[in-house]
């Protein structure tokens, strides 16, 4: 197949759908297929083979960016064939698009409260940025713009059902996928004491690891709050990903756990973080899925994961992790972890959680993606929908 991938950034260094486009272009490469990338921009190393093309954007204006990625790719794509145009980004020319981030609306109501309130939504309405978005959205799941969906989770397909009344037939789920073998225990067991060391973590210190960017949504506010309830200093949090650090050590410092939470920054070698850690935390206000629970569960770590997440589907609570249904509720969430303080349960349940991960691997994405390809090629060929 001649296939085109549409995403904003190709970098497989950036980790979530960066990597995951990056890494489902090589198995494609490895297939025999013919596979052209189309993005605004580009970094990490190209896979051999693979053709990229540079979208045109307007740069300065975060509206004009979204849109103008929209529409200069599609004036792109129109002018080429391919067998398959596969979008990941804020696009609207495609024959598949992967849902990767739910619904904006949702988002914002999620993350922002005053976000549904009438002043709100007349704020959004006229908010240059969220208007474009949505708009774009709009367009996106008008049935004339795709042959088929496929969504990372089961949240991800109803937020879009609800909000767009999108076909539930439109839609396939198909969950996240991991490195297994990145992330797999005996390959990090051997990082782990340089790691602790170099973070100046003790021998006794239990380590919590929470992993990401858009701190505000993943609700790391919550976790540090929860982490100053626990009245034991050896309790450290390393906060890996990109955000408002200043903003965050108030935070620490207000919940009494300023010197209990490490800020690391942004690595492209972030298994070394699971290396280092005890167990994971992820309690998101809304997340499609959360690509780092299930590198958390490779790494055999169990995890303690908002219901509010697409990644708490996989999960089996009690068994290889742990679920809280309110991510705000600090004191729901500190019992959770103080369950995981318990270096046999941790380990009993680390255990069970590699053996879920593995069900996820890059292999069997790439087998029902390849499913879906072979649908919508076979409903193109007879003008027909999947």
């Amino acid at each position: 197949m001649r296939v085109a991938l549409v995403i904003y950034q190709f970098d497989e260094n950036r980790g979530g759908v960066e990597a995951y486009v990056a890494n489902f272009s090589r198995q494609l490469l490895a297939h025999g297929h013919e596979v052209h990338v189309y993005c605004a921009k580009h970094g990490g190393e190209t896979p051999k083979g693979l053709t990229l093309h540079e979208v045109p954007v307007v740069k300065f204006y975060s509206p004009l960016k979204v849109r103008s990625f929209a529409r200069n790719s599609a004036q792109m794509l129109q002018k080429e064939s391919h067998d398959i145009i596969h979008g990941f980004s804020r696009t609207y020319h495609q024959d598949i698009y992967r849902i990767g981030g739910g619904c904006h609306a949702e988002y914002l109501r999620r993350t922002y409260p005053w976000a549904d309130t009438p002043w709100g939504r007349a704020f959004i309405a006229l908010n240059p940025r969220h208007r474009a978005i949505i708009s774009l959205e709009r367009k996106r799941f008008d049935r004339g713009n795709y042959k088929h969906l496929t969504a990372i989770s089961e949240l991800a397909k109803r937020e879009i059902v609800r909000e767009f009344n999108v076909p539930p037939d439109d839609i396939t789920v198909i969950y996240n996928a991991v490195d297994a073998e990145r992330f797999s225990p005996g390959r990090l067991r051997p990082l782990r004491e340089r790691t602790r060391r170099t973070l100046g973590l003790a021998p006794e210190d239990t380590a919590v690891l929470f992993v990401g960017t858009g701190w505000r949504r993943k609700g790391l506010r919550y976790l540090i709050h929860a982490l100053g309830m626990i009245d034991d200093a050896r309790v450290k949090l390393i906060v890996a990903g990109e955000g408002d650090v200043r903003r965050y050590k108030a935070f620490a410092e207000s919940a009494g756990a300023a010197d209990r939470v490490l800020f690391v920054g942004h690595s492209s070698r972030v298994e070394t973080y699971y290396a280092a850690a005890d167990f994971f935390a992820l309690p998101s206000l809304h997340d499609a899925f959360g690509t780092a629970v299930l590198e958390a569960m490779a790494s055999s770590l169990p995890v303690v994961c908002s219901r509010l997440a697409g990644a708490s589907e996989i999960i089996t609570d009690g068994e290889d992790s742990l679920l809280v249904d309110d991510p705000r509720d600090a004191k729901a969430l500190s019992a959770k972890i103080e369950i995981l303080l318990n270096q046999s349960k941790r380990k009993e349940m680390g255990t069970h959680a590699g053996n879920t991960a593995q069900r996820y691997s890059y292999e069997r994405n790439y087998a029902r993606t390849m499913d879906v390809y072979d649908r919508v090629v076979r409903a193109k060929n007879e003008g027909r929908r999947v």
